[in-house]
């Protein structure tokens, strides 16, 4: 299946990633999915929309039917390593996380946040 890579022109050779973030295994499991998704703070349908493949293949990796394909792996990993790098305090169990957890919700939106105030 062809991605359309994020940051990077559709079509673009990659390469394999060899910039490893110590003590860090880059390979991906559903829950693994789940939770970069989640720390980004996107739904189902804009990981979706970013990675250019179907709300039904997200969801078919992030509960562990298929892996995802050569590319797909380099742009979870390109996302994986931005939030790494990018903030340490994203990194981090989000608030968001705490609450879903908290509510024994799959996902929140901004509406759910908003009636509580």
């Amino acid at each position: 299946m062809q991605h359309a890579p994020l940051g990077k022109p559709k079509g673009a050779e990659y390469k394999q990633e060899s910039n490893k973030i110590p003590g860090r295994d880059m390979s991906f499991k559903g829950p693994d999915i789940r939770t970069l998704r989640q720390r980004l703070g996107w739904s189902v349908a804009e990981m979706a929309r970013q990675m250019g493949c179907s709300t039904n293949l997200i969801q078919i990796w992030e509960n562990g039917v298929q892996t995802p394909d050569f590319e797909a792996l380099n742009q979870l990993r390109y996302l994986r390593n931005q939030v790494e790098m990018t903030s340490e305090h994203i990194s981090q169990k989000p608030q968001v996380e705490n609450e879903m957890e908290k509510r024994r919700v799959g996902q929140l939106t901004h509406r759910d946040l908003l009636k509580d105030n």
